[in-house]
């Protein structure tokens, strides 16, 4: 996890089923485009909303349901 949380970047090269939350949220912590590289199984409210204030064009990749006032 630490190489993740240094280097968001990384988490592209991770398979999708060694993808755990945590691993998706240190990654997203680090940068926010790398959303758009997390299952959406792992993706929720506060994850998107961590990568929105981040950067708003963020938003592209937050599902629709959790597209609230407060994260648009």
């Amino acid at each position: 996890m630490r190489c993740v949380s240094k280097n968001g970047w990384l988490i592209k090269k991770v398979p999708d089923e060694y993808k755990t939350r945590g691993l998706c949220s240190a990654a997203v912590s680090n940068n926010w485009f790398v959303l758009k590289f997390v299952p959406d199984e792992h993706k929720d409210y506060n994850l998107c909303l961590k990568a929105v204030k981040q950067n708003g064009l963020a938003i592209a990749f937050v599902p629709e349901k959790f597209r609230t006032d407060e994260i648009m």
